[in-house]
């Protein structure tokens, strides 16, 4: 099974917010392979000693939010990942 997601971004926003330290962006190649990264992440993040504080859209699976407390980390899907956010 492979769990690399593709084009990973990490960002580090500590001089930014004082909420998370860094912002992680990576694409997975389909909602399931979305929900086995997510969860490969949040098995990982737990043995090393950084909590849970929130997932969002796990179900939906095209974008997936985990706040893992010092670290924000977001998986989409191609499609959306290249969306353009709306202005305002």
């Amino acid at each position: 099974r492979d769990l690399k997601g593709a084009d990973p971004l990490i960002l580090d926003v500590s001089g930014a917010t004082a909420l998370f330290h860094f912002m992680v962006i990576v694409s997975a190649m389909s909602r399931r392979h979305a929900s086995s990264l997510a969860d490969a992440l949040l098995f990982e993040a737990r043995d090393r000693g950084l909590f849970k504080i929130g997932v969002e859209g796990y179900g939906e699976a095209a974008w997936i939010l985990l706040d893992l407390t010092d670290v924000l980390v977001h998986i989409f899907l191609p499609e959306t990942r290249d969306q353009e956010l709306p202005e305002g």
